[in-house]
């Protein structure tokens, strides 16, 4: 079974297909998700449409205190900004996860379906933003960024190379094609 026709990534499509009636991201996923509740899946969903990453969802406050402060989005950003870097790259959820946690001190052994959240978005219906370089947030705890107070600079051998200059609140500023 591939990502997208997982049961979350049918639920992330289905909420984002109601988020382009009107609803609201909060409301769509809480419809499309009827009888699965999960923490994870939802955080990593309400996270990418939070800092602007899902296409035609504006930037807004989805996420509760509890899970804007935990790792769920971050897991999730670190795997679209994967997805996007390299277009052609195919991966299962588990090679994405790997890829996702690869920097982390003390990962958790598995994902709970946020990397089946970002390869839905990615490959099924190209729901993650291309244009994804100003102002949004990139997860600093997920190791790609140096100890510095300065501006960090990423490199990506993806579709047309890239330069991505974070600064220390996590935002990209910069992106070089």
């Amino acid at each position: 079974m591939k990502a997208n026709q997982s049961s979350y990534g049918i639920i992330t499509l289905h909420a984002v297909e109601l988020i382009r009636q009107q609803l609201s991201p909060i409301e769509a996923w809480h419809r499309a998700v009827a009888g699965k509740e999960k923490g994870c899946p939802k955080s990593a969903f309400l996270g990418l449409c939070q800092f602007g990453w899902v296409k035609d969802v504006p930037r807004g406050e989805y996420l509760s205190s509890r899970a804007l402060n935990g790792p769920n989005k971050d897991y999730t950003i670190r795997a679209a900004q994967l997805l996007l870097a390299d277009s052609e790259a195919v991966y299962t959820p588990r090679q994405l996860w790997t890829l996702s946690i690869a920097d982390l001190n003390q990962p958790p052994a598995n994902h709970n379906q946020q990397m089946n959240v970002a390869l839905a978005l990615s490959k099924r219906r190209d729901y993650l933003l291309k244009e994804w370089c100003l102002n949004r947030y990139m997860p600093k705890q997920t190791g790609y960024l140096p100890e510095t107070p300065r501006l960090s600079c990423i490199h990506y051998a993806g579709d047309k190379g890239m330069s991505i200059c974070i600064n220390t609140l996590g935002f990209a500023v910069h992106c070089t094609p």
